[in-house]
């Protein structure tokens, strides 16, 4: 068998036809086949609402600045993923992010923990756009943000109303 010049770019081509199903749009025709369906079924709404509601996992890990002096367990940068995952979907960009007594500072589009916080100290902490608290080891729940409370039924209109309380 030889290979010519041309032999990489045949390769290039055929590699390409491959992968050219998983980035199609939905509804173009493959010239090789039929449409792909889009991912399990799902439309983008309901993608972007599991992923609001901590249902789907990026993968992507946090990691921790050797700035930052700060040391975390294989089981901490976990939860501390599940929590970035939440942040991000969120639209968070920095966060303060409670977890086992600890306050941490992580930037969570480049997902890394900054640095440590001591909250003993009085002063204002500007510049989070969002507060995580990571629940504890082998809980179920996932990691949530802090934000004002569901409003309750009825609104604030009927609370002022005398209505409901």
């Amino acid at each position: 068998m030889t290979i010519g010049p041309l032999a990489p770019l045949g390769l290039a081509q055929s590699l390409l036809s491959r992968l050219a199903g998983a980035v199609r749009p939905s509804g173009v025709p493959d010239r090789a086949g039929p449409a792909v369906a889009p991912i399990e079924g799902r439309s983008f709404k309901d993608l972007l609402a599991q992923a609001g509601s901590g249902a789907i996992h990026s993968g992507l890990p946090v990691t921790v600045s050797k700035a930052s002096g700060v040391s975390l367990t294989n089981e901490q940068l976990g939860r501390l993923q599940v929590a970035a995952d939440a942040a991000d979907a969120a639209g968070a960009s920095r966060a303060l992010v409670l977890i086992d007594g600890v306050a941490l500072e992580m930037d969570v589009q480049s997902r890394t923990i900054l640095s440590k916080i001591d909250a003993s100290k009085p002063g204002v902490r500007a510049g989070f756009d969002a507060v995580l608290t990571v629940p504890g080891e082998g809980s179920s729940a996932g990691a949530g943000t802090l934000g004002p409370p569901p409003s309750p039924p009825g609104g604030l209109a009927a609370i002022l109303a005398g209505g409901t309380s």
